[in-house]
């Protein structure tokens, strides 16, 4: 057969007579695809590269990351919540127990969005006073209250006060039936406490229970005397005997009798639920049972 006959490849013997070298046929590359990009690769030796079209299209650019994703509004966005939360955690730098503490009170419902709920500014204050762990629990608890959340922001600043003062282990007087009333008033919704000016034309009203000072087995409300606690950011002042005597003494007292109610005024029982209320409250108050004569 001749070397120059068309066959599927030829043999070439410029390289060496003794091992052959076979080459296949080329094939010139394909004009591209006017809707898709040219080759970006070198054509093959021997092949004629077709002309790229004057109207191909470049290649597109690469997408754009777009603007970072915007993460949810922070619990505190409103300037005097970013203010008092930057005063709580200078309060609580050396305390990490504290501080865990109030970073978990800060995913409850309570410091969900949207911010400036006027009951967590009554909670930010209270700890910046109170900064402590029993404190900043307790908040937690009152925020899952539905009384709480109704109230006015006055009226949630007392409730907060209330609470920090009662839970505190610096308070004049602190003492374990401080804290087991608040079990009970943080504890469920069954006991609801409201705030609002009693008059009295026998003297000073502390508080009362039930929606109108009766009923207060049926109607667990418990009506603290507004005139005599101001509201706002600061503390519950220790020498302010009133304001002491109705969140500790009066509150105690009237948790007492919604557990035990006394029925009858003129029954035996009815005597001991107001005895065994007014004890619970003396002790509330002053850390100690009453002494004869005291």
């Amino acid at each position: 057969m001749s070397v120059n006959a068309v066959t599927p490849y030829r043999r070439d013997y410029s390289v060496s007579a003794d091992v052959p070298k076979v080459v296949v046929p080329q094939k010139a590359a394909p004009a591209p695809d006017e809707s898709t990009p040219g080759p970006t690769s070198a054509p093959t030796t021997g092949a004629t590269p077709a002309p790229p079209p004057t109207n191909a299209p470049t290649a597109p650019p690469s997408p754009s990351p777009g603007p970072a994703p915007v993460p949810p509004d922070p619990a505190m966005s409103s300037p005097e919540e970013q203010k008092l939360d930057e005063e709580v955690r200078a309060t609580l730098k050396d305390k990490p127990d504290e501080l865990e503490a109030y970073e978990e009170l800060l995913t409850t419902s309570t410091f969900a969005y949207p911010p400036g709920k006027t009951e967590r500014i009554a909670m930010l204050e209270q700890i910046k006073n109170y900064p402590e762990t029993k404190v900043i629990e307790g908040f937690g608890r009152l925020g899952d209250r539905a009384w709480f959340a109704q109230q006015s922001a006055e009226d949630q600043q007392r409730s907060a006060k209330m609470v920090a003062f009662n839970l505190s282990d610096t308070t004049p007087n602190a003492n374990k039936v401080r804290e087991n009333t608040m079990d009970r008033v943080l504890g469920s919704d069954d006991v609801k406490i409201d705030w609002r000016g009693i008059e009295s034309e026998t003297g000073t009203t502390y508080g009362e229970a039930g929606e109108s000072g009766m009923w207060w087995w049926k109607e667990k409300y418990i009506n603290l005397n507004s005139d005599l606690v101001p509201a706002g950011p600061g503390k519950i002042d220790a020498g302010d005997q009133d304001a002491v005597h109705v969140v500790a003494n009066t509150l105690a007292h009237e948790i007492n009798h919604t557990i035990t109610p006394g029925g009858n005024e003129q029954s035996y029982s009815y005597f001991m639920d107001e005895y065994r209320a007014w004890y619970v409250g003396y002790k509330a108050e002053n850390g100690e049972p009453p002494v004869a004569g005291r």
